[in-house]
């Protein structure tokens, strides 16, 4: 495929998600040294998405509590 296709979103794929998909190859890799490392990335940034989804959801709740406290 060309990258003039993928620009078309025919098969459009970002450097994150086959970065994603390397690090979960790699989990499963044989030699434990490399299987550990990549977990430990894996493990790291679903932490990080999870601490940052939890901080847009408090967020977002707050400011519906402070919208309807204003309509009120």
């Amino acid at each position: 495929v060309s990258s003039g296709a993928s620009l078309t979103g025919h098969t459009f794929v970002t450097v994150y998600s086959s970065t994603w998909h390397a690090l979960n190859e790699l989990a499963a890799d044989p030699d434990p040294e490399v299987s550990s490392m990549s977990r430990t990335i894996i493990n790291s940034v679903r932490k990080k998405a999870s601490a940052s989804a939890r901080s847009r959801q408090t967020s977002h709740s707050v400011t519906s509590l402070n919208n309807h406290m204003t309509l009120s």
